[in-house]
């Protein structure tokens, strides 16, 4: 009677280990989050600054002291900021640390997640393919991918580099974790990658309404290495990073060692974790990329100048896309890009090109304003919880020296 008693407890534990482990694999990012340590002193000097016109010296004195600052009120373990004016970099620099355990200090080559800003570089590819005329806007991708899924088909280009195609963004899914945006799979190509959504009912018809989601650009990226007949990583390295000289951008490969990139955090209240590892392979085009500040701001000084793309083919990837009623779609999205307008000062207002992003353990701002031919680059190594305070920080910066011009 006992052998059998020992035998029944035995199995329980066995089921209620396995259970437990099982639940502890579909909600681990959550089980990481318990494990956080307060966010050590930094020395505001520790870092680097590189000072590339130094006729903007006033300017960068003032955005000096707003980065720094700016570092200690997003609470996070570093920052690094580019800056360009008429198509040259007048000032880089990166403050605090890019490993926290090591020590390791922000260096203006640390490479950071800039999650949702890769679907401006992706853009790019798109607008290469659009001026050689190797695909149209309005084509519908069966065109080129003719096994998608009947209702897939009908989508056009302009539809998925706008969020206009009703293809569904993040959800739970029969994998571990649970959630598919802390994905741990590893995709060996694009076409393996749109297997995660491409079966799912679409939120709306193609073109009737907008609704973000970094699956379109995984799509997108489908469609560009037919037309380009070349993977989609290869055809950023030809026709955008080389031609940029972006020697500092790449995939961010799970399995890859990047000696430059910086390590990632969770971060709030003066305390910081190290984030949940994850795998991009399954969003390069929409959020699978590590760049410099210095790298986002090489690439925005070449687009401003005119010297990478022609004038209207650049105007229409800045263009925000209509849906088929007519009305622009509610967050004014282009192709690849945001455009919005803001007062200077209450003077009159100005236009401004952007993208942000945010990834595990980064968040990222790209601005560009093409009448003063400005551009802004700021990352951090932080996943923060208010996005507007990156904002807040680059905008200054922004304004220091749109006034000082």
């Amino acid at each position: 009677m006992q052998n059998k008693w020992l035998k029944n407890i035995t199995v329980i534990a066995i089921i209620l280990t396995m259970l437990g482990t099982l639940y502890f694999k579909l909600y681990e990012p959550e089980f990481q989050a318990l494990n956080w340590q307060p966010l050590p002193e930094i020395d505001h000097e520790l870092g680097q600054s590189r000072v590339y016109q130094s006729h903007h010296h006033q300017a960068i004195g003032q955005a000096k002291q707003i980065l720094r600052k700016g570092r200690v009120s997003l609470g996070v373990p570093g920052i690094s900021i580019a800056v360009g004016i008429q198509g040259e970099t007048v000032w880089a620099a990166g403050y605090g640390y890019a490993d926290i355990d090591k020590q390791k200090t922000i260096a203006i080559n640390t490479q950071f997640r800039i999650g949702s800003t890769s679907k401006a570089l992706t853009s790019l590819a798109l607008g290469q393919l659009l001026q050689s005329k190797q695909l149209q806007l309005d084509d519908a991708i069966g065109k080129y991918l003719p096994n998608l899924p009947k209702a897939l088909r009908q989508i056009t280009v302009r539809q998925l580099a706008s969020h206009q195609s009703g293809i569904r963004s993040y959800g739970h899914c029969l994998c571990l974790p649970s959630d598919e945006y802390y994905n741990n799979d590893e995709y060996t190509s694009v076409s393996e990658a749109i297997e995660t959504f491409i079966h799912d009912p679409l939120l709306f018809q193609p073109g009737e309404n907008f609704a973000y989601s970094s699956y379109n650009y995984t799509l997108l990226s489908a469609v560009m290495e037919q037309v380009a007949d070349k993977p989609f990583l290869q055809l950023m390295q030809n026709q955008v990073f080389e031609p940029l000289g972006m020697s500092e951008t790449a995939a961010d490969h799970a399995k890859a060692t990047i000696p430059y990139q910086a390590s990632f955090y969770n971060t709030g209240y003066g305390h910081y974790q190290l984030a949940y590892t994850v795998n991009n392979s399954n969003k390069w085009a929409g959020g699978g990329f590590l760049s410099t500040p210095s790298d986002l701001v090489k690439m925005a000084n070449q687009l401003l100048s005119g010297n990478y793309l022609q004038a209207d083919t650049l105007a229409l990837l800045f263009e925000p896309q209509k849906l088929n009623n007519g009305d622009v779609n509610p967050q004014q999205y282009a192709l690849g890009w945001r455009h919005s307008t803001k007062s200077i000062d209450g003077n009159e207002k100005v236009h401004y090109v952007h993208h942000g992003g945010t990834a595990a353990g980064s968040t990222s701002l790209l601005i560009m304003f093409p009448e003063s031919h400005l551009a802004v680059s700021v990352l951090i190594n932080g996943s923060i919880m208010n996005f507007g305070d990156l904002w807040d920080v680059s905008f200054d910066i922004a304004q220091t020296f749109l006034k000082n011009q």
